[in-house]
This record gives structure tokens, C-alpha cells and sequence, in this order.
């Protein structure tokens, strides 16, 4: 039998493990923030174009690594797990973590082209109001679908063991619409801080504004780790309980 993921336990887990390791996060997140933050304002000072965009996206993901390597650990094994409280080393276990976060990125993009071929070409309502958001959403949705299935490698490669895809596939069977939920509401959470601060931001100096933007993410980032990392314990005890 399946074991179902309680998705509030999940969500409220994920931000308790954030906050009550907030001091640990604070020190091992600081390096690699300050480098995201000196990256975002040469990206925002050149001009826009998808392959300038790509080429960021590229450069942060070391330190997009790093940030989430930190999470996963403290969360499965305990603030005494990371070998540098200030996150400024690099192992195998990063590497692994890297290659499996490109991996899972190129499968999001992928999905994300053909889903939104499928719902942006059609944004029409079942009762013909034209609503192209509509599109956007049922894309967004689907994606976090599979983004959930598939990304149990990362919880798994954070503390130094090996998955497949095909392996979190198999893992997270008859929980893709629980851990789609898991994952949006973090995001939804993120979106809506984002857009009360707005107007308060724009009178802010860039520099700050960008800070508390970014601030905004890696919190809402974090906590996004933090339920992966607590949604792959629970599958993964669950399934040894069953055999």
C-alpha cells in the first residue's frame, strides 16, 4: 500500500526546520548569497537576452548548490553535518549534487517547452473566456508535477548516496499531486511577499531592494529544500517499513 504525504505536516515541517536552524542557515547561506547578489547586479546592469540569462543561470548554480547542499544536510542529518559552517568547500558530494541538479533542470526545461506547446496554444476557459494566464498556470502546474516525481536525487545525492530519476519516479508513485501542492505553496508564499513589498521596494536604493528581493528567494528556496529533504525521508521510510 502507498503511503500518502501528510502535505501540511510536509509544509509546516519544512518552514519550522528553516526558522529553527535560521542561525545555522544564516552563516552556511552568506557566502554564496553575496556572490548571487554581485551576479543578479551585473545580469540586471547588461542588457536582457535569453542566452545572457542562461549564462547566469549557469554560473550561479554552484552557488545555488551550495546554498541547498547546506539545507538538505542540516535538515536529514543536523547543523554538526556540514564540514564548513560557512559553506566555502566543494567535495564529490557537490559535484554529484550539481550534475543531478543540471540533469533535473534540462528535464524541467524540456517538459516546460512541451507543456506550454500544449496549454499556451489554447488559452481559452472551458467556458470560452480568453484568459492566456490560464496557460501559464496549467504549464506552471504540470511541470511542478514532474519536477516533484523526478527530484528525489537530490535529497539523496546531498548526503553522498546515489538515485536515478527512474528510481525517484519510482520512489514518489502515487504522490506526484501531493508533492506538486508541496512545492507550490512555497513558491505561492514567495510570489505574495513579493508583491506586498513591491511597492515599498521601489523607493528603496537598488542595491537594497535587490538584497531583500533576493533575501525573499533563498528563503522561500530554503524551505523548498527543506521539504524535499522531509518528503524523501518520509517515502523513504515508509518504503522500508513495507518490505
Amino acid at each position: 500500500m502507498i503511503s500518502k504525504l501528510p502535505i501540511f505536516s510536509m509544509i509546516l515541517g519544512a518552514y519550522g526546520a528553516v526558522f529553527r536552524n535560521a542561525g545555522t542557515f544564516m552563516r552556511a547561506f552568506m557566502l554564496p548569497i553575496l556572490a548571487l547578489l554581485v551576479l543578479s547586479a551585473i545580469q540586471n546592469a547588461v542588457a536582457a537576452g535569453f542566452l545572457k540569462t542562461a549564462l547566469f543561470w549557469f554560473i550561479a548554480l554552484p552557488f545555488t548548490t551550495l546554498i541547498a547542499m547546506a539545507c538538505h544536510r542540516v535538515v536529514q542529518l543536523g547543523p554538526e553535518s556540514l564540514n564548513n559552517p560557512w559553506s566555502v568547500y566543494w567535495t564529490k558530494r557537490e559535484s554529484a549534487y550539481l550534475i543531478n541538479l543540471i540533469i533535473l533542470s534540462v528535464v524541467m526545461l524540456l517538459s516546460s517547452w512541451i507543456f506550454g506547446a500544449i496549454f499556451l496554444m489554447s488559452p481559452e476557459t472551458p467556458f470560452g473566456i480568453r484568459a492566456p494566464w490560464l496557460g501559464a498556470v496549467l504549464t506552471y502546474i504540470a511541470v511542478t508535477y514532474f519536477q516533484g516525481r523526478f527530484s528525489m536525487v537530490l535529497p539523496v545525492s546531498a548526503v553522498g548516496k546515489n538515485m536515478f530519476l527512474s528510481g525517484s519516479w519510482y520512489l514518489t508513485a502515487g504522490n506526484g499531486p501531493r508533492m506538486t501542492i508541496i512545492l507550490l505553496v512555497p513558491l505561492a508564499f514567495m510570489f505574495a511577499a513579493a508583491a506586498m513589498l513591491r511597492p515599498v521596494l521601489v523607493s528603496f536604493p537598488d542595491v537594497l531592494s535587490l538584497l531583500i528581493s533576493l533575501l525573499i528567494y533563498v528563503i522561500s528556496f530554503a524551505v523548498e529544500i527543506a521539504a524535499l529533504s522531509l518528503c524523501y525521508q518520509f517515502l523513504r521510510d515508509s518504503a522500508n517499513s513495507s518490505n
